[in-house]
């Protein structure tokens, strides 16, 4: 199997409440207080995902990626 399908596939899995990078969603991921599961979207080859940090409060990290293959790299 490709690399990048393989990651793709695995942050799927990681993804429990698929939503996109808003004020509004990042607010519902907030007040649910769920520091265990992930909120994002992953398409082909981007993705954002982020999840609730007791630590941090409202100011959790967002990660937003693109995967790229050239050749036989990923």
């Amino acid at each position: 199997m490709d690399n990048s399908k393989e990651i793709i596939t695995v942050l799927k899995k990681k993804i429990h409440y698929k939503r996109n990078d808003t004020l509004f969603n990042h607010l519902k991921t907030y007040f649910q207080l769920d520091k265990i599961n992930y909120s994002g979207t992953c398409d082909e080859n981007k993705f954002s995902i982020w999840r609730y940090s007791a630590w941090g409060g409202m100011f959790y990290l967002v990660v937003d990626g693109q995967i790229k293959t050239e050749s036989d790299k990923t």
